[in-house]
This record gives C-alpha cells, sequence and structure tokens, in this order.
C-alpha cells in the first residue's frame, strides 16, 4: 500500500459532507455517538458511558494513523459544521492490498444518504490514493441497514463466518462482504 499516503492526514471533500481527521475537540460528538444504544446495536460492543472512553477512542484512531495501521474520518456536515459518524479503514494488508471498512453515524442521521456519500468517497480513495486491492466489511446478519448500504456501494456477499466473533459476551456470527479494485470502477464513476 502507498504508505506516502499516511505523511498527512487527507481531508476529503463530498457533496455535502467534510471528511476529516478526528481530534480531541471532538470528544462530545464521538462520545455522543458511542454512548447511543441505536447507533451501536451492530458495533460489536456495548455503548460507552464515560468521556474517558470516548478519548481512548480518539487516540486510538490518532495513534492507528501514525502508525500506518488505520485510518478514520469524522463525518462532518459542511451545513453546519456537525460531527455525526465516522467512517474508515483498519486491518491492513500489505501484502495483499487488503483492508475492511468501518463506520458508524448517529441514528438521527440514519437512512438520509450521508453514508452511502462517505463510503463511495474513502472507497475510491483507498483504490486510487491508498492501492488498496480489495476492501471487506463484515457485517451482522441481522443488520439489514448496513447490508443494503454496503451493496449500493458495490459490495458483494461472499459467505457466512460462523461464530467469528465474541462482542457483548456471546458468539456472534458475520457476514462477509467485498469488492475488488477492478468491480468498484466498472461500477462506479464516482471521483472526489
Amino acid at each position: 500500500m502507498n504508505e506516502c499516503m499516511f505523511e498527512s492526514f487527507p481531508i476529503l471533500h463530498t457533496s455535502k459532507l467534510i471528511l476529516r481527521e478526528i481530534d480531541y475537540r471532538d470528544i462530545k460528538d464521538i462520545f455522543n455517538i458511542l454512548s447511543d444504544e441505536i447507533s451501536m446495536t451492530y458495533y460489536g460492543m456495548y455503548p460507552i458511558a464515560t468521556y474517558d472512553r470516548a478519548l481512548w477512542f480518539i487516540e486510538r484512531y490518532r495513534l492507528g494513523f501514525e502508525e500506518k495501521r488505520m485510518i478514520r474520518w469524522a463525518i462532518v456536515l459542511k451545513e453546519n459544521h456537525q460531527l455525526i459518524g465516522t467512517c474508515g479503514f483498519h486491518s491492513f494488508n500489505d501484502y495483499t492490498n487488503k483492508i475492511e471498512v468501518g463506520y458508524e453515524l448517529h441514528h438521527d442521521y440514519h437512512r438520509m444518504g450521508y453514508m452511502t456519500e462517505a463510503l463511495n468517497t474513502i472507497i475510491d480513495w483507498a483504490f486510487l490514493k491508498l492501492g488498496a486491492h480489495r476492501i471487506e466489511a463484515m457485517i451482522y446478519p441481522e443488520n439489514n441497514a448496513s447490508i443494503q448500504l454496503i451493496k449500493k456501494c458495490g459490495f458483494t456477499y461472499e459467505g457466512l463466518l460462523r461464530d467469528y466473533a465474541f462482542f457483548r459476551n456471546q458468539y456472534t456470527s458475520l457476514e462477509l462482504y467485498s469488492i475488488l479494485e477492478g468491480e468498484y470502477f466498472e461500477k462506479n464513476t464516482h471521483s472526489w
């Protein structure tokens, strides 16, 4: 993967959104998202309960970028600069140029097209700038909204990973979706 992409944090713009680095000034908004049960239902953990835990996530995002292990953008509305969610990539594999996408959005902003816009933009970035070949998404089988979203972004269902993870004190299966670089650009003409 293109390591020079980690020299400075990329700021991306869409028609309605700014995707920028998450920093300590965002602690209240990060807390509001990660402490919300509706927003966190399929996140793989219980909602957070303290600002210290929100700070831990912010620090994790910062260190992950610094160490070239992950990148996580704040999703900010252009109209009022409100942070409404985050999205990004983790589980980088430099040998296969494979990454995994992750995202969450405060429930007040669900089903408004914001996450579709954000994901298409970062997927473009990952293929064009980062040099990714494959992007994966792992989703709870009952998370229909996320499944619809990822399919709208061109991902293909690959199969069920049985008891793949241990979330909220129980084993859970996850569905695996992926998109390859060539497939994405055959289906999409997104450009930022």
